[in-house]
C-alpha cells in the first residue's frame, strides 16, 4: 500500500531557517556529494521526466503550525528549490512515485543535538495536528 504522505529531511548547513520545499526539479548540478564526487549537470530523467514536480501538501498550513510551535528565532520558509543534487533527486523521485504527490522535503539548519531534539518533537507535533481528522487541521492534498 502507498503511505498517505511521506516526509524527507535534509541538512542545509548554510541556512539559518527551516525550509519546507514546495517542489523538486528534474536536474542535477555541480554540487559535490559527501565523498567529494561531482556529478555532471544533467536531467534526473532524460525521457519522460517533468521539469518540475510540486508537492500536493498544504505547506502554508504546516508553516502556520510550525511558526506557532517553534522558537521565534527559527524562521520557517516555503522555498521552491530543494538543491541540485541528492536532496532534490530524492524529492523528485519520491514525488514522481507517490500517486497523489503527498510528499514533503524539509531542509533543517545546522544545530546542536538539543535543538535537533526539540525540532524533531515540534515537527512531530505539527504533523500530528495537521493529520488528525479535524477540518481546521488538514495536511492533505489540495
Amino acid at each position: 500500500t502507498t503511505p498517505h504522505w511521506v516526509v524527507h529531511f535534509g541538512l542545509a548547513r548554510r541556512r539559518a531557517h527551516l525550509s519546507l520545499e514546495a517542489c523538486a526539479h528534474n536536474r542535477t548540478g555541480p554540487t559535490p556529494d559527501n565523498d567529494g564526487g561531482v556529478p555532471a549537470s544533467a536531467p534526473l530523467l532524460r525521457e519522460g521526466g517533468e521539469p518540475r514536480l510540486e508537492s500536493a501538501l498544504a505547506l502554508h498550513a504546516l508553516q502556520e503550525v510550525l511558526v506557532e510551535l517553534l522558537p521565534q528565532e527559527l524562521e520557517v520558509r516555503i522555498t521552491r528549490d530543494a538543491g541540485d543534487y541528492v536532496c532534490n533527486a530524492i524529492y523528485y523521485h519520491s514525488l514522481r512515485a507517490h500517486p497523489h504527490r503527498c510528499v514533503l522535503f524539509v531542509h533543517v539548519p545546522w544545530q546542536d543535538p538539543a535543538q535537533s531534539t526539540i525540532l524533531g518533537e515540534v515537527m512531530g507535533e505539527a504533523l500530528w495536528r495537521l493529520t488528525r481528522p479535524h477540518p481546521a487541521h488538514r495536511f492533505a492534498s489540495r
